[in-house]
């Protein structure tokens, strides 16, 4: 809540300064022109954090396959998959729950795991392919049996909350990016009427980029 309170006061601040240097006026700050910019920065955010918690509101499958992740088959005959999921199982029984999905990332050569879901009921649990075959058998019960302790711990449904955040925090570049990128066809336009239009846009874009800096910085932390 901190961050996305800098983010806003920070929207203030750089509208209020464009204000002042093109318009030549001096207005004491907060203005009512800075206050209807932060509740449209404010609304930015909100909006994006509450789109991708309803995205992830469908369970910890939905987070699996959005980071690339694909789903082990009980009857696999890869040996490692069948190691993992074996490990899965002992550990699910030993907790006394339901085998959660198993994902693999396959495109993650590092050695990382993590579970997702917002409960117990729709948790998967998803390993690297580094950690999959770089890792001993014992190594890898001890990766899986962390990633069951968030499971016990209500940590997923934190970390699910804190996606949203995220999300909603880096709304702001990524509306930028994308005015940017639309409008970078537009340039080219033999118009000059169309070519003034993109260009107006993608000042907006680097605009809305800068002030999202540090909601962005903030989230990648």
């Amino acid at each position: 809540f901190t961050v996305v309170a800098i983010t806003i006061v920070a929207t203030m601040a750089f509208i209020h300064l464009v204000v002042e240097l093109e318009l030549k006026l001096a207005m004491p700050f907060p203005s009512a022109v800075d206050a209807v910019g932060g509740v449209l920065a404010g609304s930015v955010v909100l909006i994006g954090a509450f789109i991708k918690r309803r995205q992830l509101r469908r369970g910890g499958q939905t987070l699996a396959h959005m980071m690339g992740g694909r789903v082990l088959l009980p009857n696999s005959i890869d040996l490692d998959e069948r190691r993992l999921l074996n490990i899965v199982e002992e550990m699910s029984i030993a907790a006394g729950i339901a085998v959660p999905p198993v994902y693999v990332l396959d495109r993650e050569p590092g050695i990382n795991a993590f579970a997702a879901g917002i409960s117990p009921a729709d948790a998967v649990i998803a390993v690297s392919k580094g950690a999959l075959s770089e890792l001993t058998r014992d190594e890898l019960q001890g990766v899986v049996a962390h990633e069951f302790s968030h499971i016990f711990n209500g940590d997923m449904k934190l970390n699910m909350d804190l996606l949203g955040w995220v999300a909603g925090l880096t709304a702001f570049s990524s509306i930028g990016r994308f005015l940017i990128d639309v409008s970078r066809g537009s340039s080219r336009s033999r118009s000059k009427q169309d070519r003034e239009t993109a260009g107006g846009f993608i000042l907006i874009g680097i605009a809305l980029i800068v002030v999202g800096f540090f909601g962005t910085l903030m989230a990648g932390i």
